[in-house]
């Protein structure tokens, strides 16, 4: 078995170490992995970090996936317009979308992402579960 030299660092080394730096930087995670909601009442899905999300230049994305397809961006946070459906609300540390009149076809996970500089990082997601009688 050759030795591996300790000067040369292969790719996933650098993956993992620049990974390491930037989630030592801004770290994200959810505060519950299941949310459980009626049709028709609204889901609020909170994202939590130990930065303020919405100063300094970081940019906050909601992503939606559903069973057999990938993560769609389905709300920006910056200048937050048209709530119609969707609204991201800031809090102290962290950012909660709000979704209105949630309907079964919005179940799925979430996750919500931080781009800062050139890097985009993402929390562990939380399930949305959409049930019971419609109103």
């Amino acid at each position: 078995m050759a030795e591996r030299d300790p000067m040369k660092a292969d790719y996933n080394d650098i993956i993992c170490f620049i990974s390491a730096v930037l989630g030592a930087q801004l770290s994200l995670y959810p505060t519950q992995r299941f949310l459980f909601v009626e049709i028709s009442a609204m889901a609020k899905i909170p994202c939590s970090s130990k930065e303020k999300l919405e100063e300094g230049g970081i940019s906050v994305c909601w992503y939606r996936r559903r069973e057999g397809e990938g993560p769609t961006c389905i709300k920006k946070c910056l200048n937050d317009q048209n709530v119609s459906k969707l609204a991201c609300k800031p809090e102290t540390c962290g950012m909660t979308l709000e979704i209105y009149n949630v309907q079964q076809k919005e179940s799925g996970d979430y996750y919500c992402a931080v781009k800062s500089s050139s890097y985009l990082i993402f929390n562990n997601g939380t399930t949305l579960i959409v049930g019971g009688k419609e109103r």
